[in-house]
């Protein structure tokens, strides 16, 4: 665990922590499933797809 400013306020992080769910996402695409909603699959791939898109990089 860590110490980081995050708006102005110290939280405490996971050292080793993606900065981002993007990062996440992006680091981690496969066809595996990821996600089930009732019938439908979307595997780690689409989902950085679907999920990404409209994401806005805080940088």
């Amino acid at each position: 665990m860590t110490s980081v400013e995050v708006y102005g306020k110290t939280r405490r992080t996971y050292q080793n922590a993606h900065p981002s769910l993007r990062e996440l996402f992006t680091q981690n695409l496969s066809d595996e499933t990821f996600l089930v909603f009732d019938k439908e699959r979307y595997s780690f791939e689409v989902g950085a797809t679907l999920f990404c898109v409209n994401s806005v990089d805080e940088n």
